[in-house]
């Protein structure tokens, strides 16, 4: 019989609210909020918009937002993994890999694109490293002209193990080179996650975006990120599909920069999904909208358990459980207690087992 730290510990790491997301929990715990109705699945809506923009002139390009916790990396994670198929996809931690706190659009280009070559080294595809170094020169060149650094040099080997990336693989892409026992669906890390010390900065002001941003110096900078991009894709004879995660992290004042004041992240020649503040939800319609930038905006929600409050004088009366939350809910805890061994019985009291079966 295990003691009371024994029975519990495993369990509450599971439910760890702050611990990075890895690719076995969602495999193991992901929940699809709508999966009985696909018109109103997340996943489902964006996987069909995805798939259908293979082909047509303009990638496809979208935000992802919600609260902290509302599960978004599980999303973007769940989203790589239902393209596996169509897409080669890049999942980019920006959170584990940048100082969110002053990042900018070159810090975040700069880390995109040593991301998907290093996802593509460790699927085997063989990108070119002197892209690769073309790419990173170019970047080196523009902090030297506009920072007046003098001898300021980028090392390519530090930066690929600065940026933490998962590439989602399938079987049908192992006869085109990939390790032949990788099962399909296999995630691969394109790097380590490392300390905070060791992240990606450039530390370019940002009074100088705009001079950095003009049309010579970003067709030199995203033309050679656009090179690295091509022959990417033409190597695994797929188009390629970067989900940025971890900018819903960045204070307000620098999501307005990244993704309201600038085009440059809505500019790589593929697909892209980031992970935005929840605060671009609430914009005024009055106001610039990422929209503006981005083809497509999704909110994603907490799972209401309560009905919304009566409005006018009966804001005060109860609330009536709200079954579709709560079935959500139930399934996640569910997932978690079972992945110990253990029934929801036996670690739920019978007082709360009136609740979660009401």
């Amino acid at each position: 019989m295990p003691n009371l730290q024994e029975l519990w510990r495993p369990i509450t790491n599971n439910f760890s609210p702050v611990k990075q997301v890895r690719v076995e929990d969602v495999e193991r715990f992901f929940v699809d909020r709508n999966e009985a109705d696909p018109v109103r699945s997340l996943i489902a809506s964006w996987k069909l918009e995805c798939q259908l923009s293979i082909g047509q002139p303009t990638p496809y390009t979208a935000l992802l937002t919600g609260h902290i916790g509302s599960g978004k990396s599980s999303e973007l994670l769940r989203l790589g993994y239902e393209l596996a198929n169509d897409f080669f996809a890049v999942w980019f931690d920006a959170e584990a890999s940048l100082w969110t706190e002053t990042t900018n659009h070159f810090d975040v280009i700069l880390a995109m694109g040593v991301a998907v070559h290093a996802a593509a080294q460790r699927a085997t595809l063989q990108p070119d490293p002197r892209l690769l170094e073309t790419f990173i020169r170019s970047l080196a060149k523009l902090v030297r002209r506009f920072e007046d650094r003098k001898g300021y040099r980028l090392e390519a080997a530090q930066l690929l193990r600065q940026v933490f990336a998962v590439v989602l693989v399938t079987g049908a892409l192992a006869a085109g080179g990939l390790p032949a026992a990788l099962p399909a669906g296999a995630f691969l890390y394109g790097a380590e996650k490392v300390a905070k010390t060791a992240r990606v900065e450039l530390n370019v002001q940002d009074t100088h975006i705009r001079e950095l941003s003009s049309l010579p110096n970003r067709a030199e900078v995203l033309g050679a990120l656009n090179a690295i991009i091509a022959d990417i894709e033409q190597k695994a004879q797929k188009p390629l599909l970067i989900l940025v995660d971890g900018l819903d992290k960045v204070p307000p004042s620098r999501a307005e920069l990244l993704f309201v004041k600038n085009d440059i992240l809505a500019a790589p020649a593929c697909a892209l999904v980031y992970a935005a503040p929840i605060e671009f939800s609430y914009r005024s319609a009055s106001e610039r909208r990422p929209t503006d930038l981005f083809g497509a905006q999704r909110m994603l929600p907490n799972p209401a358990v309560h009905q919304r409050p009566p409005r006018g004088e009966g804001w005060k009366a109860s609330r009536d459980p709200n079954e579709a939350g709560l079935s959500v809910m139930r399934k996640v805890a569910a997932k978690r207690i079972e992945a110990n061994g253990r029934t929801t019985g036996e670690v739920i009291t019978p007082m709360h087992w009136i609740y979660w079966h009401a």
